[in-house]
């Protein structure tokens, strides 16, 4: 008997929300299996496009960004809105090295005030792939005006800012001048990188950095 309502309990569970276990084994990143249970859910229009979108998202971790890109496609023509769509969307262009659709899936994604700090961070990717690392840091910065960050996205941006006035420096200057430029503009993003997580895993590579930098410069 016992069995039984558990049994129900359970069945009860996965009725109202089907997507209940799908959700648990994506965290635990056990995307082939929930590809495997995702088939199985059926339902109306609402619950059909999360399941597309869902297996998108399952099928880009996997690295099959073509059949991702169809399932979003799939989840876009039953015209439901869906949390985080352009965001997922843009990930997965920009893996499959479609980079301008990439590009634009991302400006939707901040029009629409969802995972703006991560949309930026991918944009910021994007212009480095392009060569513009003046264009990365304006989009680097942007997430350095956003509020109520993790300390460790603001890290993460403050980190690579650093990383860019360096290749910056590099490519432009003589090495005579370079010394300035690294103690005025790179080491002060290494700096305040550090200050705005001391504790993360991240700092100990920043902390790496700093020294190997310094010790290139002579600025210990």
């Amino acid at each position: 008997m016992r069995i039984i309502i558990i049994f129900l309990f359970s069945f009860l569970a996965f009725a109202a929300d089907p997507f209940r276990l799908v959700n648990h084994e994506m965290k635990n990143g056990n995307y082939i299996y929930s590809l495997v249970i995702l088939r199985n859910i059926k339902g109306d229009n609402k619950t059909l496009a999360q399941r597309y979108f869902l297996e998108g998202i399952c099928y880009a971790q996997v690295g099959e960004y073509s059949k991702a890109l169809n399932k979003f496609v799939e989840a876009k023509k039953l015209n439901i809105p869906l949390n985080k769509y352009y965001y997922e969307l843009g990930k997965t262009l920009y893996f499959a090295q479609q980079m301008d659709k990439s590009h634009k899936s991302f400006l939707v994604s901040i029009k629409n005030n969802s995972q703006v700090a991560g949309s930026l961070f991918y944009l910021s990717k994007i212009a480095k792939s392009k060569k513009d690392l003046r264009q990365a840091k304006v989009y680097l910065k942007q997430i350095l005006e956003l509020k109520n960050q993790n300390p460790q996205v603001i890290q993460d941006a403050l980190f690579q800012l650093g990383d860019i006035h360096l290749k910056i420096a590099k490519d432009e200057l003589m090495p005579k001048d370079l010394k300035e430029i690294v103690y005025k503009h790179v080491l002060p993003y290494y700096e305040q990188a550090l200050k705005t997580s001391p504790s993360s895993v991240y700092s100990k590579k920043i902390e790496e950095r700093v020294e190997l930098v310094k010790k290139k410069y002579d600025l210990l």
